[in-house]
């Protein structure tokens, strides 16, 4: 049985909203690499874009970062023709507050808290799926928990100190 949680949304959905997502997304899926988070700023002429990935299966690494600068940096020059290009890429961190339902599709296997709304307590528990309209949550309860997107009021990976000695 599959218990469910509903109610309204603070967590985004804006990130497929973005052209440079677009434009970057197919070659970084085609290497492994899912686009996490994705900002662009434009000033004085300078166009400056920071990336934030994860590698799929496994942890991201600083030699992930660097692959994906070399592999996005001359795609960014083409398509922001005459200005200067500034680009940083970065890995998600250890204890990242999750910002965009795109997001979770990244973090799947990995520990959560979820805030929902309406709630008091934060719910723990390992990220199984990841679908349309909400994720499906492992906690201490023997049955999956459904939770809706529109029910989440803030969502953080968590890490396990203890799990890593």
């Amino acid at each position: 049985m599959l218990r469910l949680l509903f109610c309204g949304c603070m967590i985004k959905n804006e990130l497929v909203s973005k052209d440079i997502f677009h434009q970057l997304r197919q070659v970084l899926d085609e290497q492994a690499y899912r686009i996490v988070e994705i900002s662009e700023h434009d000033e004085h002429g300078r166009c400056s874009i920071r990336i934030v990935i994860q590698a799929s299966g496994r942890n991201t690494s600083i030699d992930d970062c660097a692959q994906v600068h070399r592999l996005v940096f001359p795609r960014l020059e083409m398509l922001r023709e005459s200005r200067d290009v500034y680009l940083e890429v970065s890995t998600p961190g250890i204890q990242r507050t999750i910002k965009d339902v795109q997001e979770f599709p990244a973090f799947i296997g990995k520990d959560l808290k979820i805030m929902p709304l309406e709630a008091s307590d934060w719910i723990d528990g390992r990220l199984l799926e990841a679908g349309e309209n909400g994720i499906l949550l492992q906690t201490e309860e023997l049955e999956p928990l459904y939770i809706a997107y529109s029910t989440i009021n803030r969502a953080k990976l968590v890490y396990n100190w203890e799990d890593k000695k």
